[in-house]
C-alpha cells in the first residue's frame, strides 16, 4: 500500500502538470507569438481573442467541475467512485490536448479562433472527468494530517518534475521540431504516467446514503467558513500565477533576449528548486504547521515577482541575463508550497465537513474548487493578452504589458496572504476529533 501511496497515485502529477502547463504556458504563444520570435511561429489569432477562447474554455469547464464532483462523490459502482473516471477519461484528456496544437489554417483566422475555443473547451472538461475524481482520492487513501502531507509532497516531487520537464522540454521540441510534434510527445509521455493510479484499488470506506442534491451540496461546500477563507485567498495566488505562468516565456525572448534552450533553462530553474527545497517544506509543514509555512512561502513569491518587475531594464545589473536567471530561480522555492499545501488544506476540510454532516463529499470540495479557480484562471488569462499585452505591448520596444503583468501578480500575492489570515484550522486538534469521530461509527 505504501508503494501506492507514495508512487502509483502521485506519478500520475507528472502527466497532469506536463499537460496543464505546457498549454498554459504556450498556448498563447503559439496562436499570438511576438513579432521576429525564434521559432519563426506566425500569427494564428488575433492577441485580442487569445484570452476570450481561454474564458470560453473555463467556463464550460468551469460547469462541468461540480457536475463531475457530485457524481463521482455517489457514484456506486465495483470499481469504487473515482476509478471509473479516471479509466473512461483519460484516453480524451489526453487526445484532446493533442489537438490544440492544431489549428484549422495556417494564418491568421477567425476559424482559429473558433477551433481554439473548441478545443479549450474540450480539453478542460476532460481534464476535470479525470483530474477531480483523481484528487477526491487523497482523503481516503491518506487518514491523518501528516500523511495526508506526505502524500501531497509526493504529488509535488511527481507536479514539479513534470513542471520542470516541460519547461526545458517545450522550448527545445518546438525549435526542433515544431509544436505539433512537441504537443504529441509530451501527450504520450503523460497518457502513460495517467494510467498509473487506475491500477490503485480503492480503501474501502464507511458508505453514505446520498443526502443531499447537487444544489444542497454545492451550496454546503459554499458555505463552509475555512473553505471560504482559503479559497478566497487561493483564487487571488492563481490569479497572479497564471499571469505569471503566460508571461514568463514572453520574458524569456521578449525581455531578456533568450533563444530556445536559454528558455529551457531560465524555465528549469524554477522548478528545479521547486524540487530541491520540496523535502525541507514537508519538514517544516509537520514542525510548524501548514498555514505558517504557506504565508512565508507566499511572502517570498511576492517580493521574487516585485523584483521580477525590474528584469531587462536598464538600470544597473538589471539588464544582465544572470540577474534574470537569479529572480526566477529564487523564485522556485516558495512555488514548492503551492504544490504541496493546497491539496492537503481541502482534505482537512473534507474531515470537518464528514463531522458536521455525516457524509463525505471530498469531489465536491475539489470540483468548487476547480469551478473558481478556473474562472479566475479565465479572467486571468483574458486580463494578462486581452488587456495588458494587447494596450501596454508585447514586442520588442514595446514590452510595458509583460512587465505590468509581473507587478500585477505580486499584488495579488499579497492580497490572496492578507485574506489568509482569517484560516482558523488547527490541524492536531482536527486529527484527535476526526480519530474520535471515526471509531465513534
Amino acid at each position: 500500500m505504501r508503494i501506492k501511496k507514495y508512487l502509483m497515485y502521485p506519478i500520475a502529477y507528472f502527466g497532469i502538470s506536463v499537460l496543464m502547463q505546457s498549454l498554459v504556458s504556450w498556448y498563447a504563444y503559439f496562436y499570438a507569438p511576438p513579432k521576429d520570435n525564434p521559432y519563426g511561429l506566425v500569427p494564428l489569432v488575433p492577441i485580442g481573442l487569445v484570452g476570450i477562447a481561454m474564458i470560453i474554455g473555463r467556463i464550460v469547464d468551469a460547469v462541468t467541475d461540480p457536475l463531475v464532483a457530485y457524481w463521482s462523490d455517489n457514484l456506486k459502482s465495483g470499481m469504487g467512485r473515482r476509478r471509473p473516471f479516471l479509466i473512461f477519461g483519460v484516453v480524451p484528456f489526453v487526445l484532446s490536448y493533442i489537438l490544440v496544437w492544431h489549428p484549422m489554417v495556417g494564418y491568421e483566422s477567425i476559424l482559429n479562433f473558433i477551433y481554439l475555443s473548441v478545443m479549450l473547451a474540450l480539453y478542460f472538461t476532460f481534464f476535470t472527468i479525470y483530474v477531480a475524481p483523481y484528487l477526491a482520492l487523497l482523503p481516503e487513501i491518506a487518514k491523518d494530517p501528516d500523511e495526508r502531507a506526505t502524500v501531497s509532497t509526493y504529488q509535488s516531487v511527481f507536479n514539479t518534475i513534470g513542471l520542470l520537464f516541460q519547461g526545458v522540454a517545450c522550448p527545445i521540441l518546438i525549435a526542433q521540431f515544431g509544436v505539433q510534434a512537441m504537443g504529441i510527445i509530451l501527450g504520450l509521455l503523460s497518457f502513460m504516467t495517467l494510467l498509473m493510479p487506475i491500477h490503485l484499488k480503492e480503501e474501502k470506506t464507511t458508505r453514505y446514503e446520498n443526502k443531499f442534491s447537487i444544489k444542497e451540496s454545492f451550496i454546503m461546500t459554499l458555505k463552509n467558513r475555512e473553505f471560504l477563507i482559503y479559497e478566497a485567498s487561493n483564487l487571488f495566488y492563481w490569479f497572479g500565477i497564471n499571469m505569471v505562468t503566460i508571461a514568463l516565456p514572453y520574458v524569456a525572448s521578449v525581455v531578456m533576449g533568450l533563444k530556445g534552450f536559454e528558455t529551457a533553462l531560465l524555465q528549469g530553474l524554477l522548478f528545479i528548486d521547486a524540487i530541491i527545497i520540496s523535502p525541507l517544506i514537508l519538514l517544516w509543514i509537520k514542525r510548524y504547521g501548514k498555514k505558517p509555512v504557506y504565508n512565508i512561502s507566499m511572502v517570498v513569491f511576492a517580493v521574487c515577482l516585485f523584483v521580477m518587475y525590474f528584469v531587462g531594464k536598464p538600470y544597473l545589473f538589471f539588464n544582465e541575463k544572470w540577474f534574470g536567471f537569479l529572480v526566477v530561480g529564487l523564485a522556485g522555492f516558495p512555488l514548492s508550497s503551492v504544490f504541496i499545501i493546497p491539496n492537503a488544506i481541502i482534505a482537512d476540510i473534507t474531515d470537518i465537513d464528514e463531522m458536521s454532516c455525516g457524509q463525505r463529499r471530498e469531489a465536491m470540495f475539489f470540483g468548487v474548487q476547480g469551478f473558481l479557480v478556473k474562472s479566475v484562471i479565465g479572467l486571468s488569462s483574458f486580463f494578462t493578452t486581452g488587456i495588458l499585452f494587447k494596450y501596454f505591448g508585447y514586442n520588442v520596444g514595446s514590452s510595458h504589458g509583460i512587465s505590468l503583468s509581473i507587478i500585477t501578480a505580486g499584488i495579488c500575492v499579497i492580497i490572496g496572504l492578507i485574506i489568509f489570515r482569517g484560516y482558523s484550522v488547527e490541524e492536531g486538534k482536527l486529527s484527535e476529533s476526526y480519530k474520535e469521530y471515526r471509531a465513534s461509527l
